[in-house]
């Protein structure tokens, strides 16, 4: 795979370990949290809420927040992670620098961890401290827990096909005497991500032979290539997310991850049993909403698409007179699905919806379907989608969600 660097054979030492975390207990999951040093509030965050053990009873679940050390010359710091830990006894922490470039030590180590000290454990999911993770869905509807685990598994945001970034100003930059080869392997976003037990050990072996290469995720993707174990799709492509999703009970309800949460935001927003996020107003009338014209303001308008999307399973964004808006609608009829019509041409805001729109979904034509909050893409799209039998399933995972039928066109009326 073209991999060229120092490999570093044995596991740094611990600082914090939990030795007798999972001693004699039936591990079903085991949370490991990527987290900085100095990051409290996040950790009580993912504490009193997804990553709570009290959240599945009798499964046997487990939280652990990976740290490395960082620069404490007076050591405050370190005398408070102590005392954290010796309050929650939910703390790893090792003898590494703690920064982004070592952020696949970090990873290495808690794999280690969960081989040397829980190989019981059937799951094991890594992920970032500003994450949302749906702990029900995860649970028992993606792992189900009444079925045999399985072995050799590992599945979340699939990347393919991605190339090595040869810029040397990115985050991401690869250099070419490091990795040689034209594509990384297939690889999982590390954002978040789930393994069968039995990985834990065999990611970290073959690390022993690869290697170091700073990008975490990618670093694991190899591994799994060494070892010939691809990643799994998940049964639905939206259930893992690296990027911020926006509100709706019904999306957040069927999925498994969201990012860039703050810690005050999963508190806020983060009920503590059922991992459902807190209900909002569906349609903001306050404030700056409308211009001294009486049409919406840039931000209104926004907002108006977030919560029309956020409350419908089906949104068509569409114009009377485009074939293919009809199109889209004629896929959703034959298969009798439900959805919400805004015809741009007769909103009197349509204009500036359709700016808010390109700017969302990249494409300023019509139709911009969206479906369980995702924007598909226009009426060729949605056709292609329903030809594959992919677009049953999606509708299938907000078939919960309050929508209109489909001769319940909207056009100007909101507002």
């Amino acid at each position: 795979m073209g991999i060229s660097g120092r490999l570093t054979m044995q596991p740094y030492p611990y600082f914090i370990n939990e030795p007798d975390k999972c001693k004699d207990r039936n591990i079903f999951l085991i949370f490991l949290v990527t987290v900085e040093p100095e990051q409290v509030d996040a950790r009580n965050a993912i504490r009193q809420t997804w990553g709570n053990d009290s959240l599945a009873p009798g499964l046997g679940l487990v939280h652990l927040f990976l740290l490395g050390q960082k620069n404490d010359t007076n050591g405050y710091l370190q005398d408070s992670i102590k005392k954290e830990s010796q309050e929650y006894h939910d703390i790893i922490q090792h003898a590494y620098q703690d920064t982004y470039h070592n952020l696949t030590i970090k990873t290495l180590m808690g794999l280690n961890w969960v081989a040397s000290y829980c190989s019981q454990a059937k799951y094991v999911m890594k992920t970032d401290s500003d994450m949302f993770v749906n702990t029900e869905y995860l649970i028992y509807k993606l792992l189900k827990p009444d079925e045999p685990p399985r072995q050799n598994y590992f599945t979340g945001y699939l990347m393919r096909g991605y190339a090595p970034n040869r810029n040397k100003d990115s985050k991401w930059y690869m250099p070419l005497h490091q990795y040689s080869s034209e594509r990384y392997p297939v690889f999982c976003s590390g954002t978040g991500y789930v393994l069968s037990g039995d990985m834990a050990e065999k990611i970290y072996k073959v690390s022993l032979t690869i290697p170091r290469l700073h990008l975490e995720d990618v670093y694991v993707g190899i591994c799994l290539a060494k070892l010939r174990i691809e990643p799994i799709p998940p049964p639905n492509e939206f259930l893992f997310h690296h990027w911020r999703v926006s509100y709706s009970s019904c999306k957040y309800s069927h999925l498994v991850t969201s990012h860039q949460f703050t810690p005050n935001e999963i508190i806020n927003d983060v009920t503590l049993f059922g991992c459902k996020l807190k209900a909002r107003m569906c349609f903001c009338r306050m404030g700056n909403s409308t211009s001294t014209s009486g049409h919406l303001s840039s931000s209104a308008c926004t907002q108006f698409v977030q919560d029309v999307v956020s409350n419908n399973c089906v949104v068509i964004f569409s114009k009377t007179t485009c074939p293919y808006c009809k199109m889209a609608k004629n896929v959703f009829n034959e298969i009798g699905a439900k959805y919400e019509v805004i015809e741009l041409d007769q909103h009197r805001d349509g204009k500036m919806l359709q700016e808010v729109l390109t700017e969302m979904t990249g494409a300023r034509t019509v139709p911009r379907v969206f479906v369980n909050g995702n924007c598909i893409g226009g009426g060729s799209d949605t056709k292609e989608l329903h030809k594959q039998g992919k677009l049953v399933p999606l509708i299938q995972q907000c078939s919960t969600c309050p929508v209109k039928s489909g001769n319940e066109e909207s056009g100007s009326g909101h507002f």
